[in-house]
């Protein structure tokens, strides 16, 4: 009778564990998730979007390198990364990916200028 106790209190705690996990996970969708360093995937996104990015920024860069990103997972992924484009400049770049079913590419939302390598990407 103790060990059933024991049991069903063990039983009881895990369920709570598990739904304020559940209460977690469900309040970071559609937020941003931390910065991670830039993975081929989305490093090859946002090289075959370089001379749109130049086209908005007004100028060509010599220096092209995807660093780091943080991405939003709405309907597709919204990618912002951060490029570094000179020594000490960076660009962010936002592009938004669709869902894979529509058929539709990247597409380059906007880019903020004037950073630093050591800005954060908000």
């Amino acid at each position: 009778s103790l060990l059933k106790e024991r049991d069903r209190r063990d039983r009881d705690r895990d369920r709570r564990r598990e739904k304020k996990r559940e209460e977690r996970e469900a309040m970071a969708v559609g937020a941003y998730g931390g910065a991670e360093a830039v993975t081929a995937e989305v490093k090859e996104i946002v090289t075959g979007l370089k001379a749109e990015v130049e086209g908005k920024h007004g100028k060509a860069f010599q220096t092209f390198e995807p660093v780091s990103f943080v991405k939003q997972v709405v309907a597709g992924i919204n990618y912002k990364v951060k490029v570094k484009v000179s020594e000490e400049e960076c660009v962010h770049v936002l592009v938004y990916c669709p869902l894979p079913h529509t058929g539709e590419g990247p597409q380059l939302v906007s880019v903020e200028s004037g950073k630093k390598v050591d800005d954060q990407i908000e």
